[in-house]
């Protein structure tokens, strides 16, 4: 049985599949992995971009899951596959450090040590619970829940007097709060689904984007210059929010990417890289730290290359063990 990186190679494969996403999901990656070499630039403010990848990443994941049928039976495997890799990798790096850490719920099962399994696992359920009662057809009213919620929590709950909006983690009520728009963002993916089917995209689509992403960066300069303005940091997770969305949406008009689709190394570099997201983002922390001694650039340089390359065999080695695994159920009459 071939992967489902290979099943994309023929011809057909290739026309059918939507490339675009895979080239959002592959730009979502880097950023993501971008965002956390902070050890190994010279400067840390090069390690940016995790907060744009994240939300590009929660926009293609509510997309795609929302053409799956969201029963038990999907949350079980989605649930499976994301925390399979993760265990062995808590696994492998205990091995590495000689000591394992205790058994608790907190790291074993919600939230984990990583806040994106966290909130993926919760978004997945709630996405698929809102589904099932017709979100998508009174759309106005979720985002209009949304954003009520948004702003209680950031006006009432929320210390501005730092900057918190991307606080690493969901130890507490501060770190928690991104979980409120990045759930917005991917039931927004849900709602491209319908949107696309209906809007006429022009260029203007790239232009938001763009000047989200300066706006976005710009302000973060502002407000990290005069403290004062810290209690405008909202504006920061809107920017992402209107990048995460516009470009999204732009993205199925790309005509480039068509003829890129066509270079055969190019695009399975690309798929292969979409398809390991979830497994490079939980072995990049370990790789990054073997590098921290190494000269600028080639510490970057190796410790992406790693990260992409652990990153295939841990997703290997799980496709291995779920076809063992489901072959013995088959062998034991459970399908």
């Amino acid at each position: 049985m071939k992967s489902r990186v290979l099943q994309s190679f023929s011809k057909k494969n290739r026309a059918e599949r939507l490339f675009n996403i895979d080239f959002l999901k592959a730009i979502a990656v880097f950023l993501i992995i971008n965002s956390h070499l902070d050890s190994l630039y010279p400067t840390s403010a090069i390690a940016t971009g995790g907060a744009l990848g994240n939300g590009l990443f929660f926009m293609v994941s509510g997309f795609l899951i929302r053409k799956k049928r969201k029963d038990i039976i999907f949350l079980l495997k989605s649930v499976i596959r994301i925390y399979f890799p993760m265990y062995i990798v808590y696994f492998v790096s205990s091995m590495q450090r000689g000591c394992f850490e205790k058994v608790s719920f907190r790291k074993f099962v919600w939230p984990t040590n990583y806040w994106f399994i966290g909130a993926i696992v919760l978004f997945y359920i709630c996405y698929s619970l809102l589904d099932r009662i017709g979100v998508f057809y009174h759309f106005s009213i979720f985002i209009a829940s949304s954003i009520l919620i948004y702003f209680l929590w950031y006006v009432f709950f929320l210390d501005t007097s730092t900057w918190v909006v991307e606080k690493a983690g969901l130890g507490d009520i501060d770190s928690s709060f991104k979980l409120v728009y990045y759930f917005t963002i991917m039931m927004l993916g849900g709602y491209a689904v319908d949107s696309l089917k209906t809007k006429k995209i022009g260029y203007n689509y790239n232009i938001i984007w763009i000047i989200s992403v300066i706006v976005m960066y710009y302000s973060k300069f502002l407000m990290m210059k005069y403290p004062e303005m810290m209690k405008y940091q909202f504006i920061s997770q809107i920017c992402v929010l209107l990048f995460s969305y516009y470009i999204f949406v732009s993205s199925f008009y790309w005509s480039n990417l068509g003829k890129l689709s066509d270079n055969i190394v190019l695009c399975l570099l690309i798929i292969t890289i979409s398809e390991t997201s979830l497994e490079c983002y939980l072995v990049q922390f370990s790789i990054i730290d073997l590098f921290k001694n190494v000269v600028f650039p080639l510490n970057v340089f190796s410790a992406v290359l790693l990260i992409f390359f652990s990153g295939i065999l841990l997703k290997s080695f799980c496709i291995l063990c779920m076809r063992f695994g489901n072959a013995l159920l088959k062998r034991n009459g459970i399908n």
